[in-house]
């Protein structure tokens, strides 16, 4: 084929993985593997469950932490089922801190906020974004060689 390699630059960086590429001044090529730089988008279908943190919940919620939802700036739960937003003196609320992640960004750590204590974490949140908040597991499961697991 007539396939060829555009030049590249660092799109970003994380700890584990390493360094991440996208193409030189993050020009649209014919076909890239990352949908943001590519005229053809290449989908695997219920990708969006594994990419989007608040649909990961759908299909694993009960393998993880206790998750919260902010949908457009409001808290977003099942009040029936008696569920509240976390508060400051809810058991442990203040033990470990907390976790604000935009729920449709995987970058790497870029658009994750932390905060101290529930009351916090409105004044982290764009009302245009959904966010899925957690709060830190103080004894993570650890991998053999010391790396978290989840």
């Amino acid at each position: 084929g007539n396939w060829k390699t555009y030049p590249t630059q660092i799109w970003y960086e994380d700890f584990v993985q390493g360094e991440y590429h996208c193409p030189l001044l993050k020009k649209v090529v014919d076909f890239c593997d990352e949908p943001e730089f590519s005229k053809i988008a290449m989908f695997l279908r219920g990708r969006e469950y594994l990419d989007e943190k608040d649909k990961v919940i759908d299909i694993a919620g009960r393998f993880m932490p206790k998750t919260y939802c902010i949908e457009n700036g409001a808290w977003a739960m099942n009040l029936e089922d008696g569920e509240s937003p976390p508060a400051d003196d809810d058991p442990g609320a203040l033990d470990a801190p907390w976790f604000v992640k935009e729920s449709d960004k995987n970058l790497g750590g870029a658009a994750i906020a932390i905060v101290s204590k529930p009351s916090d974490i409105m004044r982290h949140i764009d009302k245009d974004q959904n966010y899925v908040i957690q709060q830190h597991i103080s004894d993570p499961l650890l991998t053999e060689d010391g790396r978290k697991q989840h």
